[in-house]
């Protein structure tokens, strides 16, 4: 099984599907990422466990960011859709209609 490692002092395990973004947190200590499998994940940075799997968008996600506070996290997708997340719960508290086309880039 491949793996990857953090640099720090665990491995991780690869992801089915493209890692297309990456985000720290304003702690250090978990990761958010979104993939080409329309999923983005929130990882332990010390242990490498993912902690929970974000799912709802029906596209490739482009971007995942945190806020400033560590509160919410907000991701665009190629479903011409953006969603903002609770991040201690990891429901979805607000999804964002109306692109016309591909949401590339979001930020807080």
């Amino acid at each position: 099984k491949e793996r990857l490692s953090s640099g720090i002092n665990a491995e991780w395990p690869l992801r089915p599907g493209e890692i297309i973004s990456i985000q720290f947190n304003s702690l250090g200590d978990k990761v958010v990422t979104g993939s080409f499998d329309n999923t983005v994940a929130i990882w332990d940075v010390e242990t490498g466990h993912k902690i929970s799997s974000l799912i709802g968008h029906r596209g490739e996600i482009s971007n995942a960011v945190i806020s400033y506070d560590d509160t919410l996290i907000g991701t665009g997708s190629m479903d011409k859709s953006c969603k903002v997340w609770d991040c201690r719960s990891g429901q979805c508290v607000e999804t964002l209609y109306g692109h016309t086309d591909e949401v590339l880039d979001i930020s807080f």
